[in-house]
């Protein structure tokens, strides 16, 4: 995941990039959601959420891609949800709360940002 966060559109094209971190976000949602925060050492979830937050600051529509895909998909969400309101594990309900934390509050600076320049 760390070597597809640092690929910039010098070294692919734009379409490849964003389908590059496209497919690495599912990949790390997967893992670290649907595996790692069910698993009783998920201590290698921050690092995941980490490098997740780092292709998001990079894109601004994965963070939008993402955020629907989780509240379009009743499974997903159940899951996110389930993680942070039920989970009794000291690691993967943080990290889990953050990671949502983190793409409101750039969904809210990508809607400012819209608005202020009249899309």
């Amino acid at each position: 995941m760390a070597n597809v966060s640092t690929f910039t559109q010098a070294d692919v094209n734009k379409e490849e990039l964003h389908s590059m971190r496209t497919n690495i976000l599912k990949i790390a949602y997967k893992a670290c959601f649907e595996i790692i925060a069910r698993c009783f050492n998920n201590a290698v979830m921050k690092e995941f959420i980490n490098e997740m937050i780092v292709i998001f600051k990079k894109d601004d529509v994965l963070v939008i891609e993402f955020l629907r895909g989780i509240l379009e998909n009743q499974e997903t969400l159940e899951t996110v949800c389930e993680l942070i309101l039920e989970c009794p594990d000291n690691c993967a309900k943080p990290s889990t709360a953050y990671l949502c934390k983190y793409l409101l509050a750039r969904l809210k600076i990508i809607e400012k940002d819209a608005l202020l320049k009249g899309e």
